[in-house]
């Protein structure tokens, strides 16, 4: 996230307190650069700096029509 980059976080092998304390964690550095993350699946994040913008089409749909 510091060089400008995504960053993937799969939590498929950590134990479930380990997992929510390292998405806690790049959670608040993703903040920090305002960022911006998006759970992908069950156990895959990912997370943007402000120069990367996440979209879907759920999302781009939202905007163009309101959250409604």
């Amino acid at each position: 996230l510091r060089s400008r980059s995504a960053t993937t976080v799969c939590l498929e092998n950590m134990q479930k307190k380990d997992a929510t304390r390292l998405v806690d964690f790049v959670t608040g550095a993703s903040a920090a650069i305002d960022g911006e993350f998006v759970k992908v699946t069950e156990n895959v994040y990912l997370f943007c700096p402000s120069n990367i913008k996440i979209s879907s089409p759920e999302t781009e749909q939202k905007e163009l029509y309101g959250a409604g």
